[in-house]
């Protein structure tokens, strides 16, 4: 069921505040995230997890030292669709159940008419979006620090 759906309902359940706004984004956030994580710790070389197994090595030892650093790329993109995705929910959100913030004001100057006001707000919620992709990209960055090619940039 698409969370969009939901957020009528989520309100209704929730009430007007910041607790449902909250829910939504996470929902909509959470399952492309949790799609390329399980991607991420199946596509482990089998080869390796069985040369792991010969030599005895502990179910955590095998996550820790080779699945969850092979998982990395596949977790890094689902940060990036994530924190983007979680924007939409929040404007979503805030189309159902609020009377403040950017998607309010999107909505709002759409009814009045007021076509700068609205491409306004739309340029602003598209910067934060940048600046959260921005973000993940920093902490993909810092996730990769022994990887960093100083000449690459």
């Amino acid at each position: 069921m698409p969370v969009i759906a939901l957020a009528p309902l989520l309100v209704l359940w929730f009430g007007y505040g910041a607790l449902p706004r909250v829910v939504i984004c996470a929902l909509i956030a959470f399952f492309p995230m949790a799609v390329t994580a399980r991607e991420g710790f199946r596509a482990t070389d089998p080869q390796l997890l069985l040369l792991l197994r010969s030599v005895g090595a502990r179910p955590w030892d095998v996550f820790w030292r080779v699945r969850a650093p092979a998982a990395l790329p596949f977790l890094a993109a689902g940060l990036r669709t994530g924190v983007t995705l979680s924007l939409v929910g929040a404007v979503v959100a805030e189309w159902t159940g609020t009377d403040r913030g950017l998607g309010y004001l999107v909505l709002s100057a759409n009814a009045r008419l007021a076509t700068a006001q609205a491409f306004a707000a739309v340029l602003l919620i598209t910067l934060l979006g940048l600046a959260a992709y921005g973000a993940a990209v920093a902490v993909e960055r810092r996730l990769y620090w022994w990887d960093h090619d100083p000449a690459a940039g």
